[in-house]
């Protein structure tokens, strides 16, 4: 099925005028309203003084980006563009939903060179829903029987190369993520020299700050998150480094370094015991000897991709 240039543009201004309403100026107000009444109704006032510090955190952060190039100046390439040059690709897009933890989303737009695959412990399920763009796999039981849920999808995200080895580019996406234009858009970025691109995190800067909402939130465990960020301390591992937004991973599947990273990334993911992936990368890149832009960009915010929505888990 072949796609003219009007028609990805209509798609993304459509998605973008969706997104702002979905993550708008009212969405950000009412989690504000939310937060106080949190503070004021639980007496939660160790939840406010993280707040006060994060705040503090994104102002540095607001300053940072004020810095770089806008999304479109990275962005550089149209997904049109994208689309006419990829043609002769073989791109992978997949996912992992295990535990019922969210729920499978249509891509909008079919390609001849984008093969979707959804891995998950009830295909079944699944395939009842009545998808169509979807090849629908169950996780191998040798990765199944090895880790738990969340061990499990940590191993297939940062194992592209071992799923589909005859694959040119690989694109993982959370499972919440909505794919509403040419996904193989975001394998231009990966034309760096570890031959992978994820957006940077739209919030924060630093590993640092993101552990401390991770704790806020209850997401992973504390003394384990502490004990981890102790350890990256005493390495040297600096503030500010920069911080990804793991949400969308894609991979050139021809590189090696990519692969070597994503391998090492798993390694101290599991030898962190926090089971936060968002934590571990940015040390994994300095302790490599690498830059965090030597990981290629996809955007600034990932709320405002046009080419994607990402829902609520």
């Amino acid at each position: 099925m072949d796609y003219s240039k009007n028609f990805f543009e209509s798609v993304e201004r459509r998605n973008a005028e969706f997104n702002n309403l979905l993550y708008g100026a009212e969405y950000l107000k009412g989690l504000q309203v939310n937060n106080l009444m949190r503070v004021v109704t639980k007496l939660d006032f160790k939840f406010l003084a993280d707040a006060v510090r994060l705040k503090i955190a994104d102002k540095k952060l607001k300053k940072y980006q004020k810095e770089k190039k806008n999304q479109s100046e990275l962005h550089g390439i149209s997904a049109y563009e994208s689309y006419q040059k990829l043609k002769d690709k073989s791109i992978v897009i997949y996912t992992c939903i295990s535990g019922g933890y969210d729920t499978l989303k249509e891509p909008l737009l079919e390609f001849d060179n984008v093969t979707y695959i959804c891995y998950t412990d009830d295909a079944a399920k699944i395939k009842q829903a009545g998808h169509t763009k979807w090849l629908i796999r169950q996780i191998p039981d040798d990765i199944s029987e090895k880790y738990n849920g969340i061990l499990t999808n940590r191993y297939l995200k940062m194992h592209p190369k071992e799923l589909f080895p005859d694959a040119d580019y690989a694109v993982y996406v959370d499972g919440n993520i909505g794919i509403q234009s040419f996904p193989g858009f975001y394998v231009t970025r990966t034309d760096v020299h570890t031959g992978i691109a994820i957006f940077s995190h739209s919030q924060r800067q630093c590993a640092y700050a993101e552990a401390q909402v991770c704790i806020s939130r209850r997401k992973g465990k504390r003394k384990a998150i502490e004990h981890q960020m102790e350890r990256y301390d005493k390495s040297g591992f600096p503030r500010d480094y920069g911080l990804y937004e793991c949400t969308v991973i894609a991979s050139d599947l021809q590189n090696t370094l990519s692969i070597e990273i994503m391998d090492k990334w798993w390694k101290e993911f599991l030898h962190s015991k926090s089971f936060r992936d968002q934590l571990s990368l940015p040390y994994v890149m300095w302790r490599s000897g690498m830059d965090f832009a030597d990981i290629g960009c996809l955007g600034e915010n990932i709320f405002d991709d046009c080419r994607i929505t990402v829902y609520g888990h």
